[in-house]
């Protein structure tokens, strides 16, 4: 009778059999399966199993989507990091260069980078592999690759990817070759600034009109401005490309530094009749020039002549003030600050 009442007592309900923790049994996914859950858009599905999923089940999901660059960015949002190894990475970021923006693609490598102990010259041979991979017939991916070290800021391992790209007969294009440059200047790596500049030459990269700005910049912070700075500019003018405010504000800022006022005053005269200059005044892009009266002839010769408030902010007015009362020693000039109209 006690063993009926105690098993009475406490019964055996359907609560407590659904409350022991029973394991998860996960049954495997195929390759077909998953690309139809991709297709279907189940990014729920996939999201919950997306720890369980391989570089050996992802490998040729995405070799199947190196079409459809937009899936493979959804697919990548919801897998969160899970199963992406170097070659699953490298494979997703050379499809995802076929997006029109390089963002997705230098995210992914710039995760890649930062996650994985691979060299630089092992991530471009797998990168290589996975152009080869995806009968790909574009190489922007090695572009993207050196971009990606610029903004880790990276300058070495830029300069290595660059001669990797040179050994496979890839021409880097100008605009990886600028952000190198301005790269190697922010950082004050100007001997590499002139060592990619004679690569570029070898290889006959066009230079722009920002390449030589960046150069003229090069020259300007290495104090050699009386001879190679004006070189560059003539060069510049040679080749087809008129000087722009960027090219003469580096110039001025750096002779203002080296406190040659002649030059810079010159220099000055002529930026104000550059014809972007003469245009903007035709058309009425700029506001009038401000209320303040500097103190020196050649910066008022710039307000007389409508040098606009356009200008002034592109080139820092704060710091040119600065140098020019640092240069002639003078009363401090007042800003536009609180004068503009």
């Amino acid at each position: 009778m006690k063993f009926f009442k105690i098993f009475k007592s406490k019964p055996f309900s359907l609560r407590t059999f659904n409350s022991l923790s029973l394991p998860t049994i996960v049954l495997p996914i195929t390759e077909s399966e998953l690309l139809n859950s991709i297709e279907s858009s189940h990014w729920h599905f996939i999201k919950q199993a997306a720890p369980h999923y391989t570089p050996s089940l992802l490998s040729p999901t995405l070799t199947s989507l190196h079409h459809k660059p937009q899936l493979v960015l959804q697919l990548l949002s919801h897998l969160n990091g899970h199963s992406l190894d170097l070659t699953t990475s490298s494979l997703a970021a050379c499809i995802l260069c076929r997006l029109p923006s390089p963002k997705p693609s230098i995210s992914l490598l710039q995760s890649l980078i930062l996650s994985s102990t691979a060299t630089n010259r092992t991530i471009f041979h797998e990168l290589e592999l996975s152009l080869d991979r995806l009968d790909a017939k574009t190489n922007l991916i090695f572009d993207l690759l050196v971009r990606t070290y610029c903004e880790l800021k990276k300058p070495n391992e830029a300069l290595e990817c660059f001669y990797l790209m040179k050994e496979k007969g890839v021409k880097p294009n100008i605009e990886t070759c600028n952000q190198m440059l301005s790269l190697f200047l922010r950082l004050n790596r100007t001997q590499m600034a002139w060592i990619l500049h004679a690569e570029m030459f070898k290889m006959k990269i066009k230079c722009s009109m920002y390449t030589f700005n960046i150069m003229v910049n090069v020259l300007c912070k290495e104090g050699k401005l009386k001879k190679d700075a004006f070189r560059v500019r003539d060069e510049m003018m040679t080749t087809g490309f008129d000087p722009t405010i960027l090219t003469y504000n580096a110039l001025i800022q750096g002779l203002c530094k080296n406190r040659e006022g002649e030059h810079a005053e010159e220099l000055l005269k002529e930026m104000i009749k550059l014809p972007v200059y003469l245009a903007m005044g035709r058309v009425g892009l700029c506001p009038r020039p401000p209320k303040w009266a500097p103190q020196r002839v050649f910066v008022q010769e710039v307000l007389e002549r409508e040098v606009r408030l356009s200008y002034w902010h592109k080139v820092n007015q704060l710091d040119f003030i600065e140098m020019y009362n640092n240069l002639f020693s003078r009363p401090p000039i007042r800003t536009m600050k609180n004068d503009c109209p």
